[in-house]
């Protein structure tokens, strides 16, 4: 009896959430610069699937989560999805979300000084929630940042003595 009730709530929280899919690519080693991730689509490619016959709005949520630092930061929005309809997401609209928040202190100080995410392991989460606040699905995907090497002098040669009035840098 108790396996024909659980087997009961299981097809019935199915069948209040839909049927809902998500696939997330990230971009292994991204730009490390805000602005890319904002202005940039390619870096990150989302496609939320919503397979049932009947229309639902739901909450699109990302959270960042740093490997040293744990969650780095949340947003979320609404949207509506028609029966059967697949909605595609880059970095750029994901970007545009309203409700950034839960910034770690450190992290945003990090990023204010340099325009940067700091060098690290990610991992982005895309979920699927009923506006309940219910999980349907969701999808991780992991990232690299790595800072970009510094440049170095290429002419003229490093403790060169110069004695032209304007000379001419090189660098890498």
């Amino acid at each position: 009896m108790r396996k024909i009730v659980a087997s009961m709530l299981v097809f019935a929280t199915a069948a209040m959430c839909g049927e809902w899919s998500v696939g997330i690519s990230v971009n292994p080693y991204p730009s490390p610069y805000i602005s890319d991730w904002e202005d940039t689509p390619g870096i990150l490619n989302a496609s939320v699937t919503h397979s049932d016959s009947v229309k639902e709005r739901v909450i699109i949520a990302v959270r960042v989560i740093g490997e040293k630092a744990g969650n780095i930061i949340r947003a979320e929005t609404e949207m509506n999805f028609a029966p059967q309809e697949t909605k595609t997401l880059s970095n750029v609209d994901i970007a545009d979300f309203s409700g950034w928040y839960d910034y770690s202190e450190d992290f945003k100080r990090k990023v204010e000084q340099s325009g940067r995410i700091p060098e690290g392991m990610y991992t982005l989460r895309l979920e699927v929630r009923g506006l309940s606040g219910d999980i349907y699905t969701f999808s991780e995907a992991t990232f690299f940042i790595e800072s970009p090497s510094p440049p170095f002098l290429i002419s003229p040669p490093d403790c060169d003595t110069l004695s032209t009035l304007n000379p001419v840098f090189q660098w890498s």
